[in-house]
């Protein structure tokens, strides 16, 4: 695969090609743990929501850091989920394939095959998509396979007949060399498991929901560097604390155990 500098190859994969995609891929599986178990920290076990759920006013700075970490954990949960599943499909797709496939089948990838008679020429781009049995909607992007007489993908959104779908698009897989239409994909076709998989680029780019989607998406990332920060500084408070503690055979006020007083 030939790699090209950018935005997007920073955040796929650090700069560092394959194996960067590996390894911001193992990060993401982290992630996803570390978010899960932070919300099981975060329960509050004696009932008070509103502890959990707000910002004490006129706090310490040992709890307001602590309440931002739980505020900034809790309330986009949800999507930071969504954003770090759908970033695995996208950085490890054989094991987020192989992981869909113990739920639900998957539709095996559609594979041009050679003609074993008579080499067929290339056909147009143009041609064939005038003549495919599913058009409309809005073209939005073309992608083709490695080999001359492989595959190509047009993809479309805004599809008319899927607009009862949230998800609107439709992928159609092509052989480039006989024009032969080879696969469908959208919310109207295949099981299961591949509407989950359609569904993995629209929730990670927030294109689903439109631009409100695509803001809350940005808020999201936005968030990551504020629970990474403010865990850093929590984590300082507690090993300042132990040491203490160790010391002179107490906790101070701005251990773990008062941090709610």
């Amino acid at each position: 695969m030939k790699w090209k500098i950018g935005p997007i190859k920073l955040h796929y994969a650090l700069l560092l090609m394959d194996f960067g995609g590996v390894v911001v891929g193992a990060l993401g599986t982290l992630s996803i743990i570390s978010a899960l178990t932070g919300l099981i920290l975060w329960w509050p076990l004696d009932g008070k929501w509103r502890r959990v759920l707000t910002i004490k006013r006129r706090a310490s700075g040992t709890r307001l850091n602590h309440d931002i970490h739980q505020i900034a954990g809790f309330y986009p949960l949800i999507v930071y989920l969504a954003l770090l599943i759908s970033g695995l499909y996208f950085n490890l797709p054989e094991q987020f394939r192989w992981l869909v496939e113990r739920f639900s089948p998957l539709t095996p990838e559609a594979v041009a095959l050679p003609d074993p008679v008579a080499e067929i020429h290339p056909a147009s781009l143009d041609a064939t998509l005038a003549r495919v049995e599913y058009p409309g909607g809005v073209p939005q992007f073309y992608s083709f396979s490695a080999k001359h007489s492989g595959t190509f993908t047009a993809c479309f959104r805004d599809v008319p007949e899927l607009r009862r779908y949230v998800l609107d698009s439709r992928c159609l897989v092509i052989d480039r060399r006989s024009g032969e239409l080879l696969d469908v994909r959208d919310p109207a076709h295949g099981t299961g498991g591949d509407i989950f998989i359609q569904w993995q680029w629209p929730l990670h780019s927030g294109k689903v929901f439109g631009w409100p989607g695509r803001l809350l998406v940005f808020v999201t990332g936005l968030v990551c560097p504020v629970l990474f920060t403010t865990g850093m500084i929590r984590w300082r408070q507690k090993r300042r604390a132990q040491r203490q503690k160790s010391g002179i055979g107490l906790m101070p006020r701005s251990g773990y155990e008062n941090i709610y007083s």
